[in-house]
């Protein structure tokens, strides 16, 4: 090391160039390491192009350990040795110091991989490894007792001799007790290594009798590996084989020699380029690593049959010499069944995600798209149509999903000349038609010319059946080749199919609904156009401002803001059918239809009733008292809002009342109950929870109705309850300011009390009090 300081005090790139470790001077200066030279072997083994110098050490070193251990080295003024790992390589690092500057001696470790030196010490032949200055990093117990000498005496030795990569020679080993063994060296590796090499030492005396020994042993694993019923294949490359064994012959349907005189029997024995050159890169590992790789890859046999195998090989050495024993396993069974789950997991995925679209979706088109789409890809075929039929029996694709190269059909216009009326009922009954290729199918020319003209080579087509008629059809078309269809991906097709049925249906339904409603708005406008006018004829024939003031407000009132009620209750049901009719009966579905005519009419009675309704302000309304069922009453207007709120409140129930029927107005605490659940609906959030709570308490009856909305400021308090007034934090939010107004009348009228309380911001408690009737 005392040479490498005559060199700090100048420059010396190139005088240390012919060193054989890599040499580095860095300056400690204005709070940095600066590298002001460096052999062209420490640019190597860095990794990188010489920088232009003097540079920032850790500019050029990314290493935090190396640039601590130069730090120790300056502070302390004395030799440092740290170990540095750098690009996957191994280094010993000496740092001796000089002034301001310090002096690095780099040299690369040898590291055996555990795996090699397991097999080393298990052979049979002397082994020694070296590294590339012939010095020893290691001896297997067979090359110790060869020597006459513990591994210890060895080890860091210089071997002596020159070695060649493929050498072989003799030599004479001269042993502890002054005996000369006669021997032979084999080079068995060498530059493949890189970084040591690996001499085969083996007694000449022992030669013939270890050759023919090992004769016997090559025999009996030869025959042993003739036996195995896995494929087994020994040789020094892919192609070259020493053993392609009978259950290899048999299984790939290649003999040994067909193998070995075929230039492209890789290619040929493993289609697929990138498993391909996977496979080589995983056994060119092999001669680094010492590990058996594994990997399981696509064959093709002599008859051009696909197999899936799992292949197992390992590096060991014949007759000295690396050699590939390679072990194939038939797993096409199993991919097969993978494949069926994956299909399987697949196709419940597919249905779910059809089922929850119906279910939350109103477009019919976002949800046939997407289901051409998903189902194009499950079956990897080119194109998935959906096909209508008109009243003709003609039809257009109406929807489509294809990839490129194939055209579009999209909308084109279709007449089977060979399509008859007959095969409607077949349909009808569930008939599904499968081509696996138009050319060698037994279907009529005019049928054939038809797909030929959509490029199709082979299809499957399922009906679409709504209500016992058949309405289109869910087509599969294979362009590209030949396709057989399997059983599963028929019944695939046939349950999409269904599925589509439903989403069509729900879709004409939602149709109906919406002329439905169409018709009853229409209505409402009339009528309203009619109440308008009579309130104007009405206004004209009152004088008194105070008597027309009062009439509007019960007129108003009935008139623009009692219409909502009934029409909110419509809404409800009409969306119910909308968004759960699939998950519906029959009957279900009539209930919510006679649920939209209960409600016409209840508006037409609100309309014929408009005037007496204004009598309970006045004083003048007879109650109409009769047994009723509040936590039921509770429960239908909860399920009827509920609908109308959709998922975007949360309304709950909690009934604790254990009084079963009370002597109420139905009429009046229905109208109560909405007008108050509607309010609490409307001024709260999205997500918000609204909870409808009953109990006793004494002879009464307590019913509160508690949100998280927008609550009402404390100076809009007093007046919340006067007819048309509302709170001002409402914002553009509509209203008429009559709800609260009649709520809190109707209640009273019966004997009871409606107050609330509320925080702006955090929410309402509307508190509705009754008296417990005995009877009427």
């Amino acid at each position: 090391m005392q040479m490498f300081f005559l060199f700090c005090s100048m420059p010396f790139t190139g005088v240390l160039d012919h060193v054989v470790v890599g040499v580095f001077v860095a300056d400690w200066r204005d709070g940095y390491f600066y590298l002001t030279d460096a052999n062209k072997l420490w640019w190597e083994l860095l990794g990188t192009a010489p920088h232009p110098l003097p540079d920032r050490l850790d500019q050029v070193v990314n290493s935090e350990g190396l640039l601590r251990a130069c730090h120790n080295c300056h502070d302390s003024q004395t030799a440092v040795t740290h170990h540095w790992i750098c690009h996957d390589r191994e280094f010993n690092v000496t740092l001796t110091p000089n002034g301001t500057q310090i002096v690095g001696t780099c040299q690369e470790t040898l590291s055996i991989k555990p795996l090699l030196i397991d097999f080393l010490t298990k052979y049979p032949d002397g082994m020694i490894v070296l590294d590339p200055q012939g010095i020893v990093q290691f001896v297997n117990p067979a090359a110790e007792e060869l020597f006459d000498r513990s591994a210890p005496e060895i080890v860091g030795q210089e071997f002596g001799l020159p070695l060649v990569q493929g050498e072989h020679t003799e030599i004479e080993i001269l042993r502890r007790s002054g005996e000369i063994t006669p021997a032979e060296m084999r080079v068995i590796q060498g530059g493949e290594f890189k970084t040591y090499i690996i001499a085969d030492l083996r007694d000449a005396r022992l030669t013939q009798v270890a050759s023919q020994q090992l004769l016997r042993r090559e025999e009996e694993l030869f025959t042993l590996l003739t036996a195995v019923k896995k494929g087994i294949t020994l040789g020094p490359t892919i192609g070259d084989f020493a053993l392609f064994n009978p259950a290899m012959e048999a299984f790939t349907g290649y003999s040994q020699e067909e193998a070995n005189h075929n230039p492209a029997f890789l290619e040929r024995l493993y289609p697929d380029r990138e498993e391909r050159e996977r496979l080589l890169a995983g056994i060119a590992q092999l001669r680094y690593q010492g590990e058996t790789w594994e990997d399981e890859v696509k064959i093709r046999c002599a008859d051009g049959t696909i197999k899936y195998v799992a292949i197992s090989v390992s590096l060991l050495f014949y007759r000295g010499n690396p050699t590939y024993l390679s072990s194939y396993t038939d797993i096409t069974a199993r991919k097969a069944a993978e494949s069926q789950l994956y299909y399987q997991i697949e196709r419940e995925r597919l249905m779910g995600g059809i089922t929850l679209r119906i279910q939350r979706e109103l477009d019919i088109d976002s949800i046939l798209h997407t289901t051409v789409d998903e189902v194009r890809r499950l079956l990897q075929t080119e194109r998935v149509v959906i096909f209508q039929f008109l009243t003709d029996w003609s039809g257009k694709f109406v929807v489509e999903s294809v990839v490129p190269p194939w055209d579009s059909v999209i909308s084109k216009q279709v007449y089977d000349h060979c399509f008859h009326e007959k095969y409607v009922q077949l349909y009808v009954e569930g008939r599904v038609h499968t081509i696996d290729d138009i050319y060698s199918a037994s279907i009529r020319d005019c049928h054939r010319d038809l797909l030929l003209q959509f490029q199709v080579r082979s299809n499957l087509v399922v009906p679409i059946v709504i209500s016992g008629n058949l309405w289109g059809l869910l087509i599969a078309h294979h362009c590209s080749e030949p396709r057989h269809w399997q059983s599963f991906e028929v019944n695939l097709l046939q349950e999409i199919a269904s599925h589509v049925a439903v989403a069509l249906q729900q879709s004409i339904l939602l149709q109906t609904v919406q002329e439905l409603n169409s018709h009853l708005e229409a209505e409402v406008a009339e009528r309203t156009a009619q109440l308008e006018e009579s309130l104007v004829q009405l206004e004209q024939s009152l004088s008194k401002e105070k008597e027309l003031s009062e009439l509007k407000s019960h007129f108003v009132s009935m008139a623009s803001h009692e219409f909502r009620t009934p029409l909110a209750t419509i809404q409800a049901a009409s969306d119910a059918l909308l968004h759960y009719s699939e998950q519906m009966t029959p009957q279900q579905r009539e209930e919510r239809l006679h649920k939209i005519q209960i409600e016409v009419k209840r508006m037409t009675d609100l309309l014929e009733d408009i005037l007496s309704i204004s009598k309970v302000e006045s004083g003048t309304r007879k109650l109409q008292l009769a047994p009723i069922d509040l936590c039921q009453m509770c429960r239908d207007i909860i399920g009827e809002v509920g609908v109308f709120a959709g998922s975007h409140h949360h309304l709950r129930l909690d009934c604790r009342c254990p009084i079963g029927v009370l002597w109420l107005d139905s009429k009046l605490m229905r109208q109560v109950l909405i007008n108050v659940l509607s309010n609490a609906i409307k001024y709260s959030p999205q997500g918000g929870n609204i909870t409808v709570s009953l109990y006793q308490q004494e002879q009464q009856i307590i019913i509160e109705i508690q949100d998280q909305g927008i609550g009402i400021p404390v100076k809009d308090q007093e007046r919340i309850f006067d007819a048309f007034y509302r709170a001002q934090n409402v914002g553009s939010i509509s209203g008429t300011g009559l709800g609260l107004s009649i709520a809190k009348s109707s209640v009273e009228l019966q004997g009871g009390s409606l107050t609330l309380s509320s925080q702006e911001g955090i929410g309402t408690i509307v508190t509705i009090t009754l008296p417990i009737r005995e009877g009427r």
